[in-house]
């Protein structure tokens, strides 16, 4: 489970499928995002698993 109590400020609750992003993307909100292989992969990029340490699920609506 992925929802905080209330759901996310302007987008509500996820039902489907999900991605977490660090950081922002441009554009404006619900705006589908589409990833894709890099066109000129680096040779020194290392490919690693990210580890998941903490997702917060406390309300940030102050209720």
């Amino acid at each position: 489970e992925i929802n905080p109590k209330g759901g996310y400020i302007r987008y509500g609750k996820i039902q489907g499928d999900y991605l977490l992003v660090l950081g922002s993307i441009p554009g404006p909100k619900k705006r589908l995002i589409r990833i894709r292989k890099t066109i000129r992969p680096l040779k020194s990029f290392l490919v690693k698993t990210p580890e998941i340490t903490f997702i917060s699920r406390e309300s940030h609506q102050r209720k």
